[in-house]
């Protein structure tokens, strides 16, 4: 049925796409797949050639299953954007180009925190020492160009929760935000409780899979500071 060029193109159609589900970091690999369907019932097409190709050259041919979806896997080993286009084995024509992101390693690396009045520091390297009395805002700052744009959102993790700690959020844990373009974003912490505890912050995007490093927050009352620092 399939072996007629000038007719095979015209009786094929994509029904579905199933596209990368997150942005690769470099060695991570994201399976990309559609599925290809007869246009003048929609049954599956069974035993298709589509070859995924690589904007750098690369093709492999993948045949369709016994439901009409030819997959691939690709393997991130370049960062920036690359796009994988699949087309009938034979053809010019694509039948649909999957975009993706490729992030380079370590991408986390450039995030700064900032603790209140004090100076920015790397995100995960130093435990910050919040009071239970008044508040103070936390900044996530970068210049890194692929975070830029994204969404993300500051999540609290470990140790004490949130409700346990009286604290509250502005904007609110798990709300996602676009990194505008001069890298930062902020939020504002205040406690109703009188009680210590500790908890981390992470950073987390839709995007992509891993978290950032934690950020260690020791929150203490200002009455036992202040007999600490009395003891000495």
């Amino acid at each position: 049925m399939f072996n007629d060029k000038d007719s095979v193109r015209d009786t094929l159609m994509i029904d579905d796409v199933r596209e990368a589900t997150f942005d690769p970091v470099l060695g991570e690999s994201v399976l990309l797949a559609l599925k290809v369907v007869l246009s003048s019932d929609r049954t599956a097409a069974t035993g298709v050639a589509v070859t995924f190709s690589i904007e750098r050259g690369e093709e492999v041919s993948v045949i369709t299953d016994d439901q009409g979806w030819a997959s691939y896997i690709y393997t991130a080993d370049a960062p920036g954007n690359v796009a994988v286009i699949a087309t009938l084995t034979g053809f010019d024509e694509p039948l649909h180009t999957f975009p993706l992101k490729v992030l380079a390693a370590g991408f986390w690396d450039g995030a700064m925190f900032q603790f209140g009045a004090s100076e920015p520091v790397v995100w995960g390297t130093e435990a910050a020492f919040p009071r239970t009395s008044g508040g103070h805002t936390v900044w996530f700052k970068t210049d890194s160009a692929p975070l830029l744009g994204r969404q993300f959102c500051l999540g609290l993790t470990g140790y004490s929760s949130a409700t346990e700690l009286g604290l509250t959020v502005v904007p609110p844990l798990g709300e996602y935000r676009a990194l505008p373009e001069n890298g930062e974003l902020k939020w504002d912490f205040s406690y109703t409780g009188s009680r210590g505890g500790a908890y981390g912050l992470k950073l987390a995007s839709p995007l992509i899979l891993k978290h950032s490093p934690m950020n260690v927050m020791s929150l203490a009352p200002e009455v036992e500071s202040r007999v600490k620092s009395e003891a000495r």
